[in-house]
């Protein structure tokens, strides 16, 4: 059809654009009590039938998507955890509220709407939560993640044209932390703890690789001892709320025994002086290490967490392949099991041995190769 321009016209108080659509059909829309108003919107509607578009369509997807960009961190988390969060793990949900409820302390993002948040602002928040809440940067980093997937999903969900976290740097983390004590060192701390409780709490972290607090969870119900392989199994409440079976060795299952007694429910560890639940804190294991001089290979001391370092060292040690260990650990990708163990590069480096050699040995003038005169002469033979 032949374009029209569109005209205004007024009706009482409001001002109407009266106009062709693509289809040849005559509209008239209202466009507000404004006359500058009204003129921004005609020439808007000039350049949309240019284009052969409706200006009616057009017009509701225009305020469609100035609610959406209205919307804030606050208000589009629950639809995240509607749409996104409830196929997600426990164990991730409960990571999201965590981090949610961290934003939420700071207003300036939480409540700014979507298309003003940009690195500089997010940039800001970080490093406040590392400068004044002290938290390390792979807690830094996992807030990150949270709000690049929640803008990301906005994105996908039409809230946003663009992820403006995408690209943005991680803070560098501190490399792994190696830990290696020997048996007998282990021996000697247990020594060192002054009640039978905390030695028997300290050896089955030892024995399991389990955190302290999942330790302390573990109620007698959840456990079931198989006599005949002298193994049990027990379900763990791993950090997020996600409970899990895991297989105990006949070690651990012994001290599982020691410390249930003849009990048939609560916890499977509890403080003998309360007749309660051990609390979190083992003060008493922070002084044998001091005792000790305990430390981790950086100068460190000990701590409870590393044990669960001295699990897997102990297992790849003794041929337990990493992959095997994920399973053991309850890890979901293998890179979280690397963190924990520390490769044997003494071990390695013997494999080198393997190395076949290029071309054929010669042979020297007595007749014994070259490789063995070497050898001989290692020896001062």
């Amino acid at each position: 059809m032949r374009y029209r321009e569109p005209i205004l016209r007024k009706r009482g108080k409001r001002w109407q654009i009266d106009y062709a659509n693509p289809e040849g059909f005559r509209r008239q829309l209202a466009a507000g009590y404004s006359r500058e108003g009204a003129e921004r919107l005609r020439i808007k509607f000039i350049s949309w039938l240019i284009d052969n578009k409706d200006p009616e369509i057009e017009l509701i997807k225009e305020r469609a998507g100035h609610r959406h960009q209205s919307v804030t961190i606050r208000e589009l988390f629950p639809i995240f955890m509607d749409r996104h969060g409830r196929n997600r793990s426990k164990k991730m949900q409960v990571s999201y509220k965590n981090s949610f409820g961290n934003v939420c302390r700071c207003p300036q993002l939480t409540d700014a709407p979507l298309v003003q948040i940009d690195q500089g602002l997010v940039q800001d928040y970080l490093n406040a939560r590392i400068r004044q809440d002290g938290v390390k940067p792979a807690s830094a980093n996992r807030e990150k993640a949270f709000l690049s997937v929640l803008l990301k999903k906005a994105v996908t969900w039409g809230y946003l044209d663009i992820n403006p976290l995408e690209g943005m740097e991680s803070f560098r983390e501190p490399r792994k932390r190696d830990v290696e004590i020997t048996p007998e060192q282990a021996a000697n701390l247990i020594e060192a703890l002054p009640s039978t409780g905390v030695k028997s709490i300290v050896a089955f972290a030892i024995y399991t690789g389990l955190r302290l607090e999942a330790i302390l969870d573990i109620q007698i119900e959840d456990i079931k001892i198989d006599e005949d392989i002298s193994v049990s199994r027990a379900v763990v409440q791993y950090k997020g709320g996600d409970g899990v079976e895991r297989i105990l060795s006949k070690y651990a299952t012994e001290i599982i025994k020691s410390s249930m007694g003849n009990r048939k429910s609560g916890h499977v560890f509890i403080n003998p002086g309360t007749g309660k639940r051990y609390q979190g804190r083992m003060g008493s294991f922070d002084r044998a290490v001091k005792k000790l001089k305990l430390q981790a290979k950086d100068g460190s001391k000990l701590r409870f967490h590393d044990l669960r370092h001295v699990y897997g060292n102990w297992l790849h040690r003794a041929g337990v392949s990493l992959d095997e260990l994920r399973v053991l650990y309850g890890h979901r990708d293998r890179a979280t099991t690397d963190r924990y163990v520390t490769p044997d590069l003494n071990a390695i480096s013997k494999k080198l041995s393997l190395q076949p050699r290029i071309g054929k040995e010669k042979a020297s003038e007595n007749g014994v190769s070259e490789a063995k005169n070497e050898e001989f002469s290692a020896a001062g033979l």
